[in-house]
């Protein structure tokens, strides 16, 4: 290797130590690239689109390559959880979505959507809870989410009473 390509292979290598220590400190790769808050919702509106469309192989990588560049976005986690709750993979769409609220835990948009994940994994108990908030918040304002949570809730309360009565004795006749 000729000593001029030597030493850019050593600043490189010296740069992507310096980018690491960084990224090990707890900054985002967004910050560390300078990209600015319309280039992070330019990639969450694509990944919006790909989702609207039904492109969900496409939603899903864009909200990943997103969150790669900063862990701490709502929407991509918005996004995979979808995706996610599409595929019926309720376990994964509840991952994704209690990521969503750990950031943003007062948000209706994720609670509604989380409330109705666990309710299709069976997490009634927490289900309940997290639509109860949705309903405390007024659904922040939209009626819209508050009648879903409302909704919502009526089928966990459903569900939990199948539930009860599935496991208390029958009578004997």
């Amino acid at each position: 290797m000729s000593e001029q390509k030597q030493g850019r292979y050593t600043e490189e290598i010296k740069t992507l130590h310096k980018v690491a220590e960084r990224v090990a400190a707890g900054e985002s790769m967004a910050s560390i690239l300078q990209l600015t808050p319309g280039d992070m919702a330019f990639f969450e509106s694509r990944a919006y689109e790909f989702h609207r469309q039904g492109q969900l192989e496409k939603a899903e990588e864009v909200a990943l390559g997103i969150l790669a560049l900063d862990e701490k976005r709502v929407y991509p986690l918005l996004v995979l959880g979808d995706v996610a709750l599409r595929r019926r993979d309720v376990e994964q769409a509840v991952m994704w979505l209690e990521r969503a609220a750990e950031e943003e835990a007062e948000d209706v948009d994720v609670l509604i959507r989380l409330g109705e994940a666990l309710l299709r994994a069976g997490s009634l108990e927490r289900a309940h809870q997290v639509l109860d908030c949705v309903i405390a918040a007024g659904g922040a304002g939209d009626e819209v989410y508050a009648r879903r949570a409302r909704a919502l809730k009526g089928v966990v309360r459903g569900r939990q009473r199948e539930s009860m009565s599935a496991s208390s004795p029958q009578p004997a006749g």
